[in-house]
């Protein structure tokens, strides 16, 4: 971890980044959702948060950006074949790397975990969910930041459609 830091990655206080980005949402995000998407961010985000805060996460160095154009894989063999992209690297929740995986399936979800050879915390899939459960909220709130109206719209719909099945 000491050559991550002399190489200048930054290293991210889970607590303290999502209890702002907590507080970032509730003030431009909120305004755009009804009463039970409210209570639905602010269970997850304070359940996460009280998770993190009484177990404390182990940072690792991360690539902080594993989605699929940034996941290489052979088409002839459907395996892996390498990740791209470390521009965002930092130390951070190893389980964030895996935000994106299950979108492949659970089988590709647990393929992963048995790959991974780092230690998983018993608290390392429930901050992965988070991580994943989140995604609705946050890309609804970059809409907003950009101000794009069309993309705010679709990030709506998919807020709800999510909700919906995930309820």
């Amino acid at each position: 971890m000491q050559k991550a830091h002399e190489l200048g990655l930054e290293e991210i206080d889970a607590f303290q980044s999502w209890t702002q980005r907590f507080e970032s949402l509730q003030k431009l995000v909120y305004p755009h959702l009804n009463q039970n998407e409210q209570n639905w961010t602010t269970h997850l985000f304070t359940k996460y948060l009280h998770l993190i805060k009484n177990n404390p996460v182990e940072n690792k160095v991360i690539h902080s950006d594993i989605m699929p154009e940034h996941i290489i894989v052979n088409p002839e063999s459907q395996q892996l074949a390498g990740i791209i992209d470390f521009a965002d690297t930092e130390i951070s929740d190893p389980a964030y790397d895996f935000t994106y995986l299950r979108k492949y399936g659970n089988v590709f979800l647990e393929e992963a975990y048995r790959s991974y050879r780092l230690h998983r915390d018993p608290h390392f899939e429930e901050r992965r969910q988070f991580y994943e459960d989140r995604l609705v909220v946050t890309n609804l709130e970059h809409s907003i930041k950009v101000g794009d109206s069309f993309w705010i719209g679709k990030h709506l719909q998919e807020f709800k459609k999510y909700l919906k099945q995930n309820s």
